[in-house]
């Protein structure tokens, strides 16, 4: 879309700009040799994805309790924006529920991710692209009585920009 609109300034990534431009003789180029944080599912796609030219890579064993479990699920909700808003209401209720069932245990029987919760109280985020989705995520857990467990359980809602260097055990992506 921005490119329809002329709003590019290049199709290249910050980091291949600055190996393109010149700089690729002063810029020492490190890369991964192994993936050790990400479950096996998700590192593989990394690997495959970005590494494939350098061998992939070392990627972990599984620890057996987490063997079978899914590491994505998809919940479409619908819904629409207000005129002139970038929120949508329906994720953003679906979002706060989820997160409440999953630190009350309410919904887990049905939920796939229930085993990973019962290892351990696990921690969750939101990361939504939109600071006007997040920021409406945050006001619906306060409007909902949530702002204390959710701070006790160290819930996290916030942008891509704001969860760099933080991880939880469980990401819900609220796109707005």
């Amino acid at each position: 879309k921005g490119e329809q609109q002329g709003l590019l300034a290049s199709k290249d990534s910050i980091l291949d700009f600055l190996l393109k431009g010149g700089h690729s003789t002063t810029i020492k180029r490190v890369t991964l040799t192994e993936h050790f944080r990400s479950r096996p599912a998700l590192a593989s796609f990394t690997s495959e994805e970005f590494y494939k030219e350098e061998g992939g890579l070392s990627v972990m064993t599984e620890v057996g309790s987490n063997v079978g479990l899914p590491s994505f699920q998809l919940k479409v909700v619908g819904g629409e924006r207000p005129e002139g808003r970038k929120y949508v209401l329906n994720e953003i209720t679906e979002c706060v529920d989820t997160v409440y069932s999953i630190l009350t245990g309410s919904r887990l029987r049905e939920d796939p991710l229930r085993a990973a919760s019962l290892v351990h109280r696990p921690s969750v985020g939101i990361v939504s692209f939109l600071t006007e989705q997040r920021d409406e995520l945050k006001l619906h857990v306060e409007q909902r009585g949530y702002t204390q467990m959710f701070e006790e359980r160290g819930v996290m809602i916030g942008t891509p920009e704001e969860f760099q260097g933080n991880e939880r055990d469980i990401i819900i992506l609220c796109f707005g």
